[in-house]
């Protein structure tokens, strides 16, 4: 029998570090979102540039009001604002991060007092 007191999991994720609050949030938006398109997965159809675009979106409706929400589905601006970066992150993850970057790099440049510049974007 193996010694129980002893748990092989260095170098794995510590998942408890993860606020729940913001799965939960993400999950309200994937809700929303399944209910409107159908399929669970259809987001991975989704490029890159239309999640960073929604992101940016939010985000900016976000800082005008932050208690503001989205007009169509009645969510937080934040909670969509996590949606589209876990997108995000799941496409950089999958796909040519360095490719990628650089794509987002021609269109977005913060400079040293924090202003986002924000070029070639229909806001």
């Amino acid at each position: 029998m193996r010694d129980q007191t002893i748990k092989a999991d260095a170098g794995k994720p510590q998942i408890h570090l993860v606020p729940p609050q913001i799965i939960r949030d993400i999950a309200e938006v994937r809700a929303y979102g399944v209910a409107k398109y159908g399929d669970s997965d259809s987001w991975k159809e989704v490029e890159l540039d239309r999640y960073i675009d929604a992101l940016m979106r939010h985000a900016l409706a976000f800082m005008e009001n932050p208690e503001s929400k989205d007009n169509e589905s009645g969510i937080s601006h934040y909670k969509h604002m996590a949606c589209n970066l876990a997108f995000i992150c799941e496409l950089m993850k999958e796909n040519d991060v360095w490719a990628m970057a650089q794509k987002m790099k021609e269109h977005i440049s913060i400079t040293k007092d924090a202003t986002c510049n924000l070029e070639g974007y229909m806001l």
